[in-house]
């Protein structure tokens, strides 16, 4: 089974190296009937005590303090002897807290609307740096959510902006409560690959025409399963706008990625456009998938990048990696799995660390014995044979039985 590579860690890449362009100005506000937008006369009363300074000044504290420092702070980090980390931590409330203490505090002087700022060999648009501010006041005042701002805050310079990013998408699909029925969904532009689209416990799935109803179907009922325990996670999955594309063969059979041989999913960050999983890796009538089941897998990771940075939920980050390092040397945790990682790139105690807690939690959840994973595989193993675990686990998931299994057996 190859697992996704694309897992707790943030990676920057060359966010200060100077490249001459002008971005496009594009603002983050999308479909969904859930965006507010606070009134501008809130926000000016909110900045009202900003102390104007050089806008080269002014954007290079901004860039430092609420991108560089956050992305790069390793507080909750593995790091391991070689040199490689596995990077954990509330990055989204790290961000949003140092946006707001700078814009605060400080604001960029004699620039006119409609204009641009040279900084660094970019040209920072105006217009982009107003629509970062206004979703700055709109988490502030709890309108929207933190994820908007700091989208537009790397839109502003250009920052992370790969094919993974939501401001390639910039009008998201609309949340609809389907029950257990696959729908034909209301497309933005450029996505209309997906004609299949099912929402539950606050998640969206949506899938080409070639994906199976049944495996839609599926995925809803883990994601009801999973947050289940928890249901206030659910309206966070929501706000976020978290949505899992499913496709047949690898990632790249979506229209958001390319030239990926990803086989198995990717998490969906804070400034991501979606989460990613193979829909047939799933057990269901007609499916009959003894192994991993990637929906789950990446959703355990998305939940820790959506819900608990939301949440700043800092009991989990204080825990996870002593209680994976000490299942790993211990040789409770099963470490024979292989992922798909960039050529050249070798497993070792960062990978196993990193991936601990979503194959742990997926074996948890699908409860299905030795036939599913080698270990960590049912309710009663982990309490058994790595009780710390257990305890962190039920926090967050249910401990009723599920009939996930039974289907496959």
């Amino acid at each position: 089974m190859f697992l996704s590579c694309f897992t707790l860690g943030i990676i920057a890449c060359g966010a200060n190296e100077p490249v001459a362009k002008t971005q496009p100005a594009v603002s983050y506000p999308t479909t969904s009937q859930q965006t507010q937008t606070k009134d501008a006369a809130s926000c000016e009363s909110l900045f009202v005590n900003a102390k104007e300074v050089e806008a080269n000044e002014y954007f290079y504290k901004l860039r430092n303090e609420a991108l560089d420092e956050p992305y790069w702070r390793d507080t909750y980090w593995f790091k391991a002897d070689n040199g490689k980390v596995a990077k954990n931590g509330p990055r989204m409330i790290w961000v949003y807290e140092a946006a707001l203490d700078v814009a605060l505090n400080y604001a960029p002087l004699g620039v006119k609307e409609g204009s641009f700022v040279e900084f660094e060999g970019r040209q920072l648009l105006w217009d982009n740096y107003l629509a970062f501010k206004q979703s700055l006041c709109n988490a502030y005042y709890e309108e929207d959510t933190k994820r908007r701002m700091i989208i537009n805050l790397e839109i502003l310079f250009d920052y992370e902006i790969d094919e993974f990013h939501a401001s390639n998408w910039p009008i998201a699909f609309e949340y609809i409560e389907t029950g257990p029925q696959v729908i034909t969904p209301v497309t933005p532009p450029g996505l209309e690959y997906y004609t299949k689209y099912i929402a539950g416990g606050g998640v969206m799935v949506t899938a080409g025409s070639d994906m199976p109803d049944a495996a839609l179907l599926a995925a809803r009922e883990s994601i009801l399963y999973m947050t289940s325990a928890r249901p206030e996670f659910r309206q966070i999955l929501q706000d976020n706008e978290v949505r899992i594309g499913l496709f047949i063969e690898t990632a790249d059979d979506l229209p958001e990625f390319t030239d990926t041989n990803e086989e198995g999913g990717f998490a969906m960050g804070a400034p991501d456009s979606l989460m990613t999983a193979g829909g047939l890796w799933q057990c269901y009538d007609g499916n009959e998938n003894r192994g991993g089941n990637t929906v789950i897998h990446e959703l355990v990771h998305t939940m820790n990048h959506i819900v608990f940075e939301s949440i700043n939920e800092i009991y989990f980050y204080e825990r996870i990696y002593d209680i994976a390092l000490a299942s790993i040397q211990n040789g409770i945790f099963y470490t024979g799995f292989d992922q798909n990682l960039p050529d050249g790139q070798k497993q070792d105690m960062t990978n196993f660390i990193g991936e601990f807690w979503a194959i742990s939690v997926e074996g948890y959840i699908m409860d299905g014995g030795p036939a599913y994973k080698n270990s960590h595989y049912s309710h009663e193993w982990i309490q058994e044979n790595d009780p710390d675990l257990y305890d962190l686990i039920i926090r967050y998931f249910p401990t009723e039985k599920w009939n996930y299994s039974e289907k496959c057996r």
